[in-house]
């Protein structure tokens, strides 16, 4: 009986262990995956996701491509979600067009003893980062306004130049339209204190470490 017991536990953990993030990146690094990521039920073409020794990219046509980007990630016990900022279509907004990204939620996961991925597109301005880890950030444009409040009107505290690291900590609720540009607002921290920039500002990278 008790022998029984400790088979059930260990067939237990096997399973656990089986299913876990930690074996979907073994696996992806086994297969050395690569995929062309298109959300549910659409044509469009967000990027290619594949693995380079244990971290996890995203590209689009090319490695010069600004967007894709992952802004940012979770790790679960038996999956790894992934939320991408891209531009639809082209990945290039034309003069007389606004700027407005296009937000994915990619999960990973295993069944049928390989990795595979479902992508779905997010409907602004419903982004919800509860539970995610935002990824790194770079500024990348010259003399960005840092305010003390995600508006226009706010104070500036200081201004950021091009290539400066940001640590992202949140994300304003609206989608907001500065000139030709629609994105959200995003609070950063700077000396320990909290500050905003505007989305468009900020570079994520392509890639995360697992």
């Amino acid at each position: 009986m008790r022998l029984k017991r400790y088979f059930l536990v260990f067939l237990l953990f096997s399973v656990l262990i089986t299913n876990s993030w930690a074996t979907i990146v073994q696996r992806m690094i086994e297969e050395k995956y690569s995929a062309v990521i298109r959300p549910f039920s659409s044509k469009w073409y967000v990027g290619t996701l594949f693995i380079e020794n244990t971290k996890l990219k995203i590209k689009y046509e090319s490695d010069f491509s600004k967007y894709p980007t992952i802004m940012a990630y979770k790790i679960s016990e038996d999956k790894i979600d992934i939320i991408i900022k891209s531009l639809p279509f082209d990945n290039v907004p034309k003069s007389n067009e606004i700027f407005s990204p296009t937000y994915y939620l990619i999960t990973l996961f295993i069944e049928n003893n390989s990795v595979n991925y479902v992508c779905y597109f997010i409907e602004n301005p419903y982004l919800i980062i509860d539970g995610f880890t935002f990824n790194f950030g770079k500024i990348n444009e010259e003399h960005v306004n840092v305010r003390t409040k995600p508006t226009t009107q706010s104070t500036i505290y200081s201004k950021l130049n091009f290539g400066a690291n940001v640590t992202v900590t949140s994300i304003g609720n609206d989608l907001i339209k500065i000139a030709k540009m629609l994105d959200f607002w995003l609070e950063i921290e700077i000396d320990n204190k909290k500050f905003w920039i505007y989305g468009y500002y900020i570079e994520f990278l392509k890639e995360i470490i697992l």
